[in-house]
């Protein structure tokens, strides 16, 4: 292996020093790519909704969905990361919607 970014320093001694911080390689959690509009109009609605008490919500009807699809990203992503930096922005994998093989389960 070469050590291009500490030439001078050993390879095992990086290894170490990353293992004494807890920084390991991880898979980059997926998440829905949004736009700043995006993150304050969900602000916006969590805002205006945070006071309802039981009564104001039971008129809502709460429904999930599971979106199965073929990737052509087999591998994924991978960052190196501290376990509390799970979701930091830079340790996110962005995914859009778009044309694919997808198997949409609403219930």
């Amino acid at each position: 292996m070469t050590n291009k970014v500490a030439p001078n320093t050993f390879v095992h001694t990086i290894k170490r020093v990353l293992a004494e911080e807890d920084i390991r390689k991880w898979r980059a959690k997926k998440r829905a790519l949004l736009t700043e509009d995006h993150v304050a109009q969900r602000l916006a609605w969590a805002k205006e909704h945070k006071n309802w008490d039981k009564a104001d919500w039971e008129g809502v009807i709460f429904s999930d969905e599971c979106s199965v699809e073929k990737s052509r990203d087999l591998q994924g992503i991978w960052v190196f990361r501290t376990l509390p930096q799970k979701y930091h922005n830079d340790c996110i994998y962005g995914v859009t919607k778009g044309p694919g093989v997808k198997l949409m389960v609403w219930g």
